[in-house]
């Protein structure tokens, strides 16, 4: 899968179900704490994973995550206040290079909206130019 940014809320009393039926969030992925992940491991918590962006640059991931909080603001705040909500952030994904140092600025827009409503900011790089 290409690198992408995606917002994801967790936690181990997360009732997934209750919080989408009255969202306008359309989940990639929905997890309940218990269910198998795979064939030897089982989900450690419940939570579900929203698309923000697909785009592969970075600095294109901090300008549609800036969009989609803007767009999604009340949601967001909603979600975040939700009963079993404890794990609640943005996940940037990219590439991993062959340098000596990869490094990634996220801009005061991007800083000041994720701070008013507490939703943290991940990078995850990923070797060898895959991303998942």
């Amino acid at each position: 899968m290409a690198s992408a940014c995606v917002l994801r809320a967790s936690g181990d009393e997360f009732q997934t179900a209750e919080f989408l039926r009255e969202s306008s969030f359309e989940p990639v992925n929905v997890f309940q704490k218990g269910e198998r992940k795979a064939a030897s491991r089982t989900w450690n918590t419940s939570g579900i994973t929203v698309n923000v962006s697909e785009a592969d640059a970075f600095e294109e991931q901090v300008g549609d995550a800036i969009a989609f909080i803007e767009t999604n603001y009340a949601e967001l705040q909603r979600l975040k206040e939700t009963v079993g909500v404890e794990g609640f952030e943005l996940d940037f994904g990219v590439n991993g290079k062959d340098s000596f140092i990869q490094s990634y600025v996220f801009t005061s827009e991007l800083t000041r909206l994720a701070g008013e409503i507490s939703l943290a900011l991940e990078i995850s790089i990923y070797a060898g130019g895959i991303a998942a």
